[in-house]
């Protein structure tokens, strides 16, 4: 939860989106797991988290998030939603 509502910045903030991508990167099941216990909004909000970055771009939809498609379709789909708020913030 501790991405939840977070943002994109610089310093600590983003060493904390650093370490939890490192994490995905190494647990993707357990993560998977644990997120899908949240409610849709909250996944939401720490995709964005995990998504941000300064200067956000369409084609910055990362790789793991799109693996998720047929294994986790729900998160696969509050990424998608995530992004598309990322956009929104960034036009």
């Amino acid at each position: 939860s501790l991405g939840i509502d977070g943002r994109w910045d610089a310093d600590a903030v983003s060493w904390m989106q650093k370490l939890i991508k490192d994490e995905f990167s190494d647990r993707n099941k357990l993560f998977c797991s644990i997120m899908e216990g949240y409610k849709s909004e909250e996944v939401v909000s720490f995709l964005i988290f995990y998504m941000d970055k300064l200067h956000f771009k369409d084609d910055d939809f990362p790789e793991e998030l799109k693996a998720l498609k047929d294994s986790y379709p729900s998160l696969y789909n509050c990424s998608v939603l995530a992004k598309e708020r990322l956009l929104n913030i960034y036009k």
